[in-house]
């Protein structure tokens, strides 16, 4: 876990930076990573990192879609939320024989 703690440690940063200034109350407010090594897990939770996501799209509503912020990023931002969006929860099928590909998020909603 200590590769995982030290990037976790760079994402608090990034956070922290991005939540500056956000609090609705006087006193400064910063998050830290938790780890819960029972499950292998480095977690970061924040109410104000939720609103200001949200602000932009991206909450447990949206999971499913892309927020719009993402696609009026640049090529490479595209590139890398979705690269992210398949590592964490996506699989690519692809059949060169028959020129088929399938393209699944593991938490996807049937069609019908």
């Amino acid at each position: 876990m200590g590769l995982d703690r030290d990037f976790a440690e760079t994402v608090v940063g990034y956070v922290n930076a991005l939540i500056a200034g956000m609090s609705e109350r006087t006193r400064e407010y910063a998050v830290s990573a938790v780890a819960v090594p029972q499950r292998n897990l480095i977690m970061i939770r924040s109410v104000i990192l939720a609103r200001v996501l949200e602000h932009y799209g991206f909450s447990a509503k949206s999971k499913l879609e892309v927020p719009e912020v993402v696609w009026r990023g640049s090529e490479e931002c595209v590139k890398a939320y979705l690269r992210a969006l398949f590592q964490t929860d996506g699989t690519v099928q692809r059949n060169d024989k028959t020129a088929y590909c399938t393209i699944r998020l593991a938490s996807s909603k049937p069609l019908y």
